[in-house]
């Protein structure tokens, strides 16, 4: 785990980046069956720690 809000939100550039050079994209419909387990497991984690950050909009 990260450890703090800040510490994800400033890793989340480099991790987006890290993500698109192994084949995700940002709108992605259905998940390759070749995607390891911890990486998807790490994206959640992060995900958890910055949805905070996030202001939410009315749509």
């Amino acid at each position: 785990m990260l450890g703090s809000r800040d510490k994800a939100v400033a890793k989340f550039p480099n991790f987006v980046a890290e993500k698109k050079s192994k084949g995700y994209s940002e709108s992605q419909s259905q998940m390759d069956g070749d995607r390891n387990i911890s990486d998807i497991r790490r994206a959640i984690q992060l995900l958890n720690i910055i949805r905070p950050c996030i202001p939410l909009k009315d749509v």
